[in-house]
């Protein structure tokens, strides 16, 4: 029981981490790439067309990790399911 409120206490430290990060990550890359570009000039493009570019990667592995983590969680309830059948 307390392993699964360890877990929920966690998700909701990760929300929060996240729904500061929907709003501000835009904000931040774009202020970066104006800067970059008013000290660089065209050139900052090739480094925008990457960070496009490699968009679909981060997905796929944000996907991946989702999936592990989902795994993980499952084998953590198994282990704690077990471990209160032993102790009753």
């Amino acid at each position: 029981m307390v392993n699964l409120m360890a877990v929920d206490a966690q998700r909701i430290m990760q929300l929060v981490q996240s729904l500061n990060q929907i709003w501000s990550a835009p904000l931040q890359i774009c202020v970066a790439i104006y800067f970059l570009y008013v000290t660089m000039g065209v050139a900052v493009m090739a480094g925008l067309a990457m960070l496009l570019l490699l968009v679909p990667l981060n997905l796929l592995i944000a996907r991946l990790v989702r999936k592990i983590q989902v795994k993980l969680l499952y084998t953590r309830i198994k282990r704690g399911s077990r471990s209160e059948h032993m102790a009753t």
